[in-house]
């Protein structure tokens, strides 16, 4: 199992300063682009993403109870900062919610509210990469669900693992660096079960660290 600072790290509400990073995305490159950010819980992400003209939304469950998300986001934050000394600083998220809430969207990854191929891309900040360990068979629907509503050329950008080298740099141990391998490659195989005719995977290994893998949506 993993440390408690992994799974502290796992649910933290990554904001947009980080995220844009990891993904390689910023800008006007997605402006009038329909996005969605799956298990974003308290990011700014979605905030920032509509404000450079993207029609973006925020995907999860948790919007559902909302003092309980914040609570919990709030809890994670100062934990993650304790254990790893990374310090996120206020986000857009709250300000956002309050003036846009339909762009927060209370559902579950395995039950998205759109229509079929009807979004351009599909971020999520490890929650693939969580859920293949603890609920795979979770991880499998919500996989299919995102095909179903990606446009052709679409696709899912998951943040996976962090590499097990930077790993031991900022948590130290080999524990969970064996961990963390094991879930890398669970992912991977993941997302290969869903290419077949319908696309294609790829990883980079962004600057900040972590795996991110691409699986693009391809012609039946």
């Amino acid at each position: 199992m993993p440390s408690p600072s992994l799974r502290v790290h796992e649910v933290t509400s990554m904001p947009y300063s980080l995220l844009s990073n990891t993904y390689s995305v910023g800008g006007v490159q997605w402006r009038d682009r329909t996005l969605l950010d799956i298990g974003s819980g308290c990011s700014d992400f979605t905030a920032v993403l509509r404000e450079q003209g993207a029609d973006a939304y925020a995907v999860d469950p948790a919007y559902a109870d909302l003092p309980w998300l914040i609570s919990q986001s709030t809890a994670s934050n100062n934990e993650l900062s304790k254990s790893t000394g990374i310090v996120l600083g206020d986000s857009k998220f709250h300000e956002h919610f309050n003036a846009e809430p339909q762009a927060y969207i209370a559902a579950s990854a395995d039950s998205l509210p759109f229509a079929e191929r009807t979004i351009d891309r599909i971020y999520n900040n490890r929650l693939l990469a969580v859920t293949v360990d603890s609920d795979p068979d979770f991880s499998d629907a919500a996989v299919i669900e995102m095909l179903r509503v990606l446009k052709v050329g679409g696709a899912i950008v998951t943040a996976g693992v962090i590499p097990p080298n930077q790993l031991r740099t900022i948590y130290g141990g080999n524990e969970d660096s064996i961990y963390m391998s094991e879930l890398d490659a669970k992912l991977k195989a993941l997302l290969q079960r869903h290419t077949g005719k319908l696309g294609k995977v790829a990883r980079t290994n962004p600057r900040l660290g972590g795996y991110v893998y691409t699986l693009t949506k391809g012609r039946k």
